[in-house]
């Protein structure tokens, strides 16, 4: 054993029970070496016991770099990656702070790939798309292990569409449709009755009923309150809006549902 005492390198036969090292707990043949050949040694292990040590060589992993050349290109190499390594690990504290919601992932290639065909899509959206974007990203969620428009919100907007295509035609003037829009339910379904009622061909004693005159009398009073000026556009508006209000308001619920609001003034 190398040791080192009152500034004198020397080898001390009684220290070798405490050698830790397994190899050298068998050398016993090291007193019979001469001193020429002690000094030798002494000079070889010396400067390397000095780092040896802190080194902490037993046990480490680089141990296992021994099957590998030792070529300076290698070293040079393997040197770059594990300072490249220790920097990586150095900075792992600061990414985790700074990303806090970050997934912990096990293969990030499947991500950095999508990432790669994509990024590019999601970089050129603009301010309103981003924001969509936020609020709709939660139900893409499992999007990919289900039958497409199997949710209840694009079910519900399916049907929506198919009851608003199935209403039948009109051209009832936009000042007409703002009219019946802004009518309570009641007051549309009580005006749509009086429409309707002065839209028949009356019989002879409908013609003279004093009903129908007062029906007659009180729609031409609001015509004249909302600058209309026929009668019969105003029926055609008063029966879209009657089929089109409740399409309205499912259309209102589900959108606010999904993160899009919008009020009953948006729709027509």
């Amino acid at each position: 054993m190398v040791g080192h005492e009152h500034g004198k390198h020397h080898i001390r036969a009684r220290d070798f029970a405490r050698v830790g090292p397994p190899c050298l707990r068998s050398a016993t043949r090291w007193p019979a070496l001469d001193p020429g050949r002690l000094a030798v040694l002494q000079e070889i292990c010396a400067p390397t016991a000095r780092l040896w040590l802190p080194a902490r060589w037993e046990g480490s992993p680089l141990a296992e770099t021994r099957a590998f050349g030792t070529d300076d290109g290698s070293a040079k190499t393997f040197g770059g990656d594990l300072r490249a390594f220790h920097a990586a690990e150095a900075s792992r504290g600061e990414v985790l702070e700074r990303t806090p919601d970050a997934l912990a992932i096990e293969d990030p290639e499947p991500y950095r790939a999508w990432a790669t065909a994509h990024g590019r899509t999601l970089l050129g959206l603009d301010v309103v798309q981003r924001e969509r974007l936020a609020r709709w990203l939660d139900r893409f969620a499992g999007a990919a292990g289900r039958e497409p428009g199997s949710t209840a919100a694009p079910v519900e907007l399916a049907e929506l569409e198919r009851a608003m295509l199935a209403l039948p035609a009109d051209d009832a003037p936009t000042d007409a449709l703002e009219v019946a829009r802004l009518m309570e339910d009641a007051e549309l379904e009580q005006w749509l009755a009086t429409s309707d009622r002065l839209a028949r061909r009356p019989g002879l004693l409908e013609g003279l009923s004093p009903g129908r005159w007062m029906a007659a009398w009180r729609r031409r009073g609001l015509m004249n309150r909302e600058g209309l000026c026929d009668g019969s556009a105003l029926g055609a508006a008063l029966h879209r809006e009657i089929g089109l209000r409740p399409l309205r308001s499912r259309l209102v619920r589900v959108t606010t549902e999904v993160g899009e609001p919008c009020s009953l003034s948006q729709g027509r």
